[in-house]
Parts: structure tokens; C-alpha cells; sequence
């Protein structure tokens, strides 16, 4: 067994180097098969949500990576997952008309994606990080990495948004990132940066999460460190199956909150519509 999940690393590690070199890439040409658009041109809206505000004392988060809605079980899934949630950060977004006519059942609820790039193949289908509500949000903005993948020469993108919270006039500030995967750690920590200069500004309660793609020791490590110099707080789960790197490694989706309290966090850890598994929080503002 232990030969096994070795010969995977090794697998794995020879896939990287290779889809890293430049003469791979022209020789297949998938960065080519991709496209970005100009920031100005990356924010799509699907949807409104209801004006109003989120209830201080149970606000549901859902987090969870759909895998570009590939699985069979997808749609039924995600609708099973949504129902009575306020809001969702969503990885892997993938709007061609099956996801879209998803979203668009979603009665008063609004999609916000930050576009990372295009598929211009498949009818130029935008793919990115997307943050979904049930409140409407009083801004939402997005951030894409300076640093790309190697191999197709694609940015990841952080979304995130601000929302009105009864009783307060602090505002929710809800990030939703899809960390930089194949990259190097300099790329990584980066990343990463670019969601602390939002926590370091933001005077009120906090949520940061998504799939970070902490498939190494070295990026878990940097991450949890820099998070608890934040006073951001990691939230642990129950039935805790959470996706791990070659299903043995280091857990890539995490959940780190600052100024809220957590009444419950459950992994739905039998949900098959993702290759991740999907995380639910039930959070509660801290008045102290």
C-alpha cells in the first residue's frame, strides 16, 4: 500500500514538471484553448437577490468546489446543498447553460463570479470563483493572481463581497478564494496576500474560504500561520472528509472566521456531485 501511494506522488510529480515545460505546452497547444478577458469585462452577474440583511444570530455558508458541475449527480446535489443556505462560496464555476439554468432556478438569489479565464472552445464558457446569496450584497469586487498556472497560462481568482448584518453597522465581509494550484510556493503565498490586504482593512466579522489547493506541507503551514497573525480562526468540522491532496495528503478547502461564532460545521461527506466534498457553516455574529 504504502509502494502505491508512493508511486502516485512520483506520478504526480512527473505530470507537474512535464505540464511545466514550455515544450509540452507548444506542443499541445492548451494555452492556446484559453483566453482572459480584461477585468472589466470578468464580473458576471447572475440573478438578484432580495435587499434586507443577514440574520446576526444564524448566518448558513455553504463551501464547496463543483467541479465545473461535471459529475452526473451535480444539479441534483447542488440543489440539495443550497436549500436554506444564505451563502455560498462556490470554486470551479463553470457557466455554460446547464450550470447557468441551475443558478437560474434559484428563486431570489444572486451569483456573483470573478472571471479567471474562457474556454474558447467551448463557446468562449467563462470559468471562475463565484460568491452566491440570498441578501443582496452591498459590493462585490474580485482579484486575479499576478502569477499564472504553468502549462495553460491561466490566473486563479479571489472573489469576495460585503453584507449588510442586523443589529450591526459592520458589514460581513465574505472572501472566496480558489488558491493557485501547479505554481510554485512564491506563487502560492501571493495568492494568498492578495485576501490579507481585504482581512487587514475590514473592520468587522469575517469569512475566508474556498479550495486554497494546500497540497504541501510547506503551503498548509504558511497559510495557518498567516491567518492566526490575522486573529482569523479556523473552523473545524464534523464527519470531517474533506478532500485531501492524492486522497492521503494535506486537506485542500478550509474555513478560517474572525469576530463570528460557530454554532455548527458538518462536511457532507457522502454528496458525490463534486470530486470535493461539500462543507456547511452555521455561524453566529460575536457581539463581544
Amino acid at each position: 500500500m504504502e509502494g502505491f501511494k508512493l508511486l502516485k506522488r512520483l506520478s504526480l510529480i512527473t505530470l507537474i514538471l512535464c505540464f511545466s515545460t514550455s515544450a509540452f505546452a507548444k506542443r499541445w497547444g492548451l494555452a492556446k484553448k484559453y483566453a482572459i478577458l480584461p477585468m472589466a469585462e470578468s464580473h458576471e452577474v447572475i440573478g438578484q437577490a432580495s435587499d434586507g440583511e443577514l440574520d446576526a444570530n444564524s448566518i448558513k455558508v455553504l463551501v464547496w468546489n463543483l467541479y465545473k458541475g461535471d459529475k452526473k449527480t451535480w444539479a441534483r446535489d447542488f440543489k440539495k446543498l443550497t436549500k436554506g443556505q444564505d451563502i455560498l462560496l462556490l470554486q470551479e464555476g463553470y457557466l455554460n447553460n446547464k450550470m447557468v439554468s441551475v443558478f437560474e432556478e434559484m428563486p431570489n438569489f444572486q451569483f456573483d463570479m470573478g472571471v479567471s479565464f474562457i474556454y474558447k472552445k467551448d463557446h468562449n464558457t467563462r470559468t471562475g470563483s463565484l460568491i452566491g446569496s440570498s441578501i443582496k450584497p452591498s459590493e462585490v469586487y474580485f482579484t486575479r493572481t499576478k502569477d499564472y498556472e504553468p502549462f495553460i497560462k491561466t490566473p486563479k481568482t479571489t472573489t469576495y463581497a460585503y453584507y449588510p448584518v442586523s443589529g450591526s453597522d459592520k458589514e460581513l465581509l465574505v472572501i472566496n478564494i480558489h488558491g493557485i494550484n501547479l505554481a510554485n510556493h512564491r506563487s502560492f503565498v501571493n495568492h494568498v496576500d492578495q485576501a490579507v490586504e481585504l482581512i487587514e482593512k475590514h473592520d468587522g466579522p469575517i469569512v475566508f474560504g474556498g479550495d486554497f489547493n494546500t497540497r504541501t506541507k510547506k503551503r498548509t503551514r504558511h497559510l495557518k500561520r498567516v491567518m492566526k497573525a490575522l486573529g482569523m480562526t479556523e473552523v473545524g468540522f464534523r464527519n470531517d472528509k474533506r478532500m485531501r491532496a492524492l486522497k492521503v495528503g494535506q486537506i485542500l478547502d478550509h474555513v478560517f472566521i474572525k469576530g463570528l461564532l460557530v454554532r455548527d460545521a458538518n462536511v457532507q461527506k457522502d454528496i458525490k456531485g463534486s470530486d470535493h466534498k461539500a462543507m456547511e457553516l452555521d455561524l453566529v455574529v460575536d457581539n463581544k
